[in-house]
C-alpha cells in the first residue's frame, strides 16, 4: 500500500503489526503516534513505530466531550523482535497515561529472552516517583500505581549494558528510589548523556548513586538542576567527576551549592574538556573563598558557556570571577544575572575574550554611569553581540543613548 490509502488504513493497525512491518532500529511512542506513522511512511524510514490504541482523534473526541482520559492497554510488543538484537530508541516523555504499558512490555520481553537493547531511555516528566510509598508491586498487576513504575524501572535497567543515554528528569523520584536503585548491580559503561534533574535525591540520594555513578566513565553530559543538594552533596559527586575524564557538560543549576561545594568540585574536574557549566541559582556570594573554583575556571580552555545567575555574588565576586576567566578564551556565552552588581569594574578584565558573543547582566543595580563604562569596554570585544541589562537602575532615555554609543563603538573601523 502507498499513498493516503496507505496513511488511513494503517493508522488503525494494532502496534504488533506496525513492528513486524518496520523491522529496524528505533521505536517512538507518545500522545502523537498518528502523527509520527505519517511521518514515517512518508520519508520512507526504517524505523519502527509502537503504537498505542489510542489514536489522535479519539484524543480530540474526548478532549471536546470532556470526557475522562482513556486506560490505554499495554500494548507495546518489544517480543517482535526476540529474534534480533536490535538496539532500540525508546522516547516516552510526559506520555504517563502510557508509560506503565511500556515498561511492563519491555520487562516482558527481557524475560522472555529478547536478544535486544535499549540505546536511548527518554521518560522524562512522568510523574514515576512516589516518595510516599516503597511497596514493590508485582508486575503484571493492572493497577497504574507510581510505585510499581519505579520497580519496573529498577528491574530493566540492570538489563541494559548497551544504554547510551537517559532521561529520568522531573520524575519525583527521591532518595528512596537511589537507595534502592543504588543496591542493584547495574553496568552502564557506555553511558554518555545522564539526566536526573528536577527530582527530590538531595544528599542522601546521591551518596547511594555514588558506587554506579563511578562507574561511568564515559559520562559527557550530566544533568542535576533541582535535587535539593548541598555542598555536601556537591562533594560526593566531586567522587565520582575524577572518573569521568570525558565529561563537557555538567548542570548543577537550582541546588544549594556554596563556596565550598564549588571548590570540591572544581578539584575534580577535568577542565581540559569542559565546555558547559551551569551553576545558577545557588549560593555562591562568596566567590573569593572558592579559590579551587576560580583557579580551575582559569584552567578551562575549552569553555563555551558559563551560567552564575542568582548567586548574589556582588561587585568584588564579578570582579574576582572575570580575572579568572582571562584563560578562557573560547567562553562565548556569561551568564551573570540577578547578582547583585552595581559596578562595572569586572568588564575590563573582558576585554580580553575576543569570542564573547552574549553577555548577560539582567536584574542586577548596574545604573546608567556604570552601564556606559561598561559599554564601553566591552567596545573592544570583535565577536559581542548581546548585552542584556534590562531590569537595571537604567531610565528609558539612558538605554537609547547606550545603545546609540554601542552601535557607534562597533560601526567604527
Amino acid at each position: 500500500m502507498a499513498g493516503t490509502e496507505a496513511r488511513r488504513e494503517l493508522r488503525g493497525l494494532h502496534e504488533s503489526v506496525v513492528g513486524k512491518l518496520w523491522p529496524a532500529e528505533r521505536v517512538l511512542v507518545g500522545c502523537r503516534t498518528s502523527k509520527w506513522l505519517r511521518l514515517l511512511l512518508l520519508s520512507n524510514s526504517e524505523r519502527v513505530l509502537f503504537k498505542s490504541a489510542i489514536t489522535d482523534e479519539a484524543d480530540r473526541r474526548d478532549r471536546k466531550k470532556k470526557r475522562a482520559p482513556r486506560n490505554v492497554p499495554g500494548g507495546c510488543d518489544f517480543t517482535v523482535f526476540s529474534n534480533d538484537s536490535v538496539k532500540v530508541q525508546i522516547f516516552a516523555n510526559s506520555c504517563s497515561r502510557t508509560i506503565l504499558p511500556i515498561l511492563r512490555a519491555l520487562l516482558l520481553a527481557i524475560r522472555s529472552g529478547w536478544r535486544g537493547s535499549v540505546s536511548h531511555l527518554h521518560l522524562h516528566s512522568n510523574e514515576l516517583g512516589d516518595s510516599t510509598s516503597t511497596a514493590v508491586v508485582d508486575w503484571c498487576d493492572s493497577l497504574c500505581t507510581d510505585a510499581e513504575a519505579v520497580q519496573l524501572l529498577n528491574d530493566i535497567l540492570p538489563h541494559q549494558p548497551e544504554l547510551h543515554r537517559l532521561d529520568l528528569g522531573y520524575n519525583h523520584l527521591d532518595c528512596h528510589w537511589a537507595e534502592a536503585f543504588g543496591k542493584q548491580t547495574v553496568e552502564s559503561r557506555l553511558l554518555s548523556h545522564l539526566s536526573l534533574g528536577g527530582n527530590q535525591i538531595t544528599d542522601d540520594g546521591v551518596l547511594h548513586l555514588l558506587p554506579w555513578l563511578r562507574t561511568l566513565s564515559g559520562l559527557r553530559h550530566l544533568d542535576f538542576e533541582r535535587n535539593d543538594v548541598s555542598s555536601s552533596g556537591a562533594s560526593f559527586l566531586a567522587e565520582a567527576l575524577r572518573e569521568w575524564t570525558c565529561l563537557t557538560s555538567l548542570n548543577l543549576r537550582g541546588n544549594y551549592i556554596s563556596a565550598s561545594g564549588a571548590d570540591a568540585l572544581a578539584s575534580a574536574l577535568n577542565s581540559s574538556q569542559l565546555k558547559f557549566l551551569d551553576l545558577g541559582m545557588n549560593f555562591l556570594a562568596d566567590l573569593s573563598a572558592a579559590t579551587a573554583f576560580c583557579r580551575t575556571l582559569a584552567d578551562c580552555t575549552a569553555l563555551t558557556s558559563l551560567n552564575l545567575e542568582e548567586n548574589n555574588i556582588g561587585d568584588a565576586g564579578a570582579a574576582h570571577l572575570a580575572s579568572s576567566l582571562a584563560g578562557c578564551h573560547k567562553l562565548a556565552h556569561l551568564d551573570l544575572c540577578s547578582n547583585a552588581i552595581s559596578s562595572a569594574q569586572f568588564a575590563e578584565s573582558l576585554r580580553t575574550h575576543s569570542g564573547i558573543t552574549c553577555l548577560n547582566l539582567s536584574l542586577n543595580s548596574i545604573d546608567y554611569a556604570a552601564a556606559s563604562s561598561l559599554c564601553a569596554a566591552l567596545a573592544t570585544c570583535p565577536a559581542l553581540r548581546m548585552i542584556f541589562l534590562a531590569q537595571n537602575a537604567v531610565s528609558v532615555d539612558n538605554e537609547n543613548q547606550l545603545v546609540g554609543m554601542v552601535l557607534s563603538a562597533w560601526t567604527c573601523p
